[in-house]
């Protein structure tokens, strides 16, 4: 039975890429945190502290088709000195602990994924980016970003493809951010956030998935890929679309200040949803993927079944 190593795989990515693989008869090893999680429909748990290579889940790695990492804290905090450093370190640390794994292999994995973002590119309402963009941020998240993937590129691995999976929001039923816009549409907080009128780059978890292995299967896939559907889409019409669909009668908007109040009070950061990120994949349809969901009104139909 072919191997695939997840890091970081208790989230609801790690899940839904767990369920893809283990559909086509792959065994999924799971690396974590948690103690004593049960084998089940050949997923496997193996722990680790994400930080250090250790014999019990580096021996995981020999012979595997690929090992993905997901791992690191998530962004939706405050960005407080003490956050900034464990956002870094997390990323950091589980890469290295990755790079130094796959480099003691005698057969290591043929594809190393490593988790990354599309907030490195330059913020914009009109500017459309793809992986050939050079217009980048200079913040924080854009940093972390530069760092994250130059953990990745100090890694000179000559039997292993390395994938840096540059990603949008990811649409799921039950999970992620899509769940928190649902949740205020159902408390007719639905309408538009700030103006509107920044982008939203997403993708939806069934071709994030399906992007994985089309990514495994081709052989000369290398570099960065943007996760990201073909067209993004406006805050204002993507809050449009789901209240819509979910028939809510009342779309009150969130102004700019009350976004900025709220993150506080949430322990979020309000440029996470105020900030433009418009930025589509290039490579993927130039390399034959074709995506199951390009438009937004139809992609989220099945999340609210």
């Amino acid at each position: 039975m072919k191997k695939i190593v997840i890091a970081g795989g208790s989230g609801f990515i790690g899940k839904a890429l767990t369920k893809f693989f283990t559909e086509k008869n792959y065994e999924v090893v799971v690396l974590s945190r948690a103690e004593n999680q049960s084998t089940y429909n050949h997923i496997r748990f193996v722990k680790w502290n994400a930080k250090t290579v250790e014999p019990l889940w580096q021996q995981e790695l020999e012979g595997a088709e690929a090992v993905i990492n997901l791992s690191g804290k998530s962004i939706n905090c405050r960005f407080t000195s003490a956050n900034k450093k464990e956002l870094l370190a997390s990323r950091i640390d589980s890469t290295n602990a990755i790079g130094y794994a796959i480099s003691m292999c005698k057969n290591p994995p043929k594809v190393w994924y490593n988790s990354s973002s599309i907030a490195i590119y330059k913020y914009s309402e009109t500017i459309l980016h793809d992986e050939f963009s050079t217009k980048f941020n200079q913040d924080f998240l854009a940093e972390i970003t530069n760092q994250w993937e130059n953990a990745v590129h100090q890694f000179s691995l000559s039997n292993t493809r390395k994938i840096l999976m540059r990603t949008s929001l990811v649409m799921a039923k039950n999970d992620g951010v899509f769940l928190r816009l649902k949740r205020l549409t159902q408390f007719g907080l639905g309408g538009k956030q700030g103006s509107g009128a920044q982008m939203v780059s997403w993708i939806h978890i069934n071709d994030f998935c399906r992007i994985v292995e089309h990514l495994l299967e081709n052989k000369d896939a290398n570099g960065i890929y943007n996760f990201c559907a073909p067209h993004p889409v406006a805050n204002k019409n993507l809050m449009k679309i789901i209240q819509q669909k979910m028939k809510i009668p009342i779309a009150l908007p969130a102004f700019k200040w009350m976004i900025k109040l709220g993150a506080i009070l949430i322990g979020t950061e309000a440029d996470l949803i105020l900030q433009s990120s418009n930025v589509i994949s290039k490579r993927l349809p130039d390399e034959g993927f074709q995506f199951q969901y390009v438009d937004f009104k139809v992609a989220i139909t099945p999340l609210l079944s």
